[in-house]
């Protein structure tokens, strides 16, 4: 997003909310989901500790070094096509794979143990995992007096959370005058965690949130129910690839 949509001086940055109501009850649920994750990778690294000395992890990891190295020269030598970089990558995670097996005699073993850890971190996830948030794209209309609020907003809150390290650059904003929000992030990504993923250690899903919003006031009431719908129109969404 370097041309659009511009801040400018009557954008928002940061929060006009007392004590961050938000981000804290945000971090609170996203640390609540990651926990059971945390314990079954921990669990899965001391099954591995068994499996490995040292040595054998210098060995697997000058393997892998040497494989990424002759990846990263085959890359700087290609014209840029991404359907031949992915197959290089496919490619060089097979080499990691048949030098490893071929070096390691606990290899193989180490291969189930994962296949079967992935399979119980996948069922976990599906269910500690679920969004913060549930959005209905259409909803039912709502029964009972209706409240509509519009821009100009009173209130706006735009925070990241991030303890993975994983945002670069968050120039996120909102222009609570009009109820326009723009989410503005540059992530980092690891390339070499893309040939290696899990070898010797799978550190659980990185999370990182960068939040943008803005509202209005509200007095919950003290008994019923209340249905909240909200009408949002995408103005702009630029490719992830140039």
């Amino acid at each position: 997003m370097k041309t659009y949509p511009l801040k400018e001086k009557r954008s928002k940055t940061g929060s006009n909310l007392r004590a961050n109501h938000l981000r804290t009850n945000h971090k609170k649920l996203q640390g609540a989901q990651e926990r059971p994750l945390r314990r079954l990778t921990l669990e899965y690294q001391r099954q591995c500790k068994k499996l490995f000395s040292k040595a054998d992890l210098r060995l697997a990891d000058a393997i892998a070094s040497d494989v990424r190295s002759d990846w990263q020269k085959s890359n700087l030598q290609s014209v840029g096509d991404a359907a031949q970089w992915e197959e290089r990558k496919k490619n060089a995670r097979a080499r990691i794979n048949r030098r490893l097996a071929k070096a390691l005699p606990q290899y193989r073993q180490w291969q189930a143990l994962r296949r079967s850890h992935l399979r119980g971190y996948q069922k976990l996830a599906s269910v500690s995992l679920g969004p913060l948030g549930r959005w209905d794209v259409v909803a039912p209309p709502p029964v009972g007096p209706v409240r509509s609020f519009s821009a100009p907003f009173n209130t706006y809150d735009v925070y990241t959370i991030d303890d993975s390290g994983m945002i670069l650059e968050d120039q996120s904003f909102v222009r609570s005058d009009k109820g326009e929000i723009v989410n503005d992030l540059v992530f980092q990504h690891d390339e070499d965690t893309a040939i290696i993923l899990g070898v010797f250690g799978l550190d659980g899903r990185d999370t990182a949130s960068g939040l943008a919003s803005c509202g209005v006031n509200f007095t919950m009431p003290q008994d019923g129910r209340l249905q909240v719908t909200a009408e949002l129109q995408n103005h702009y969404n630029p490719s992830p690839c140039p």
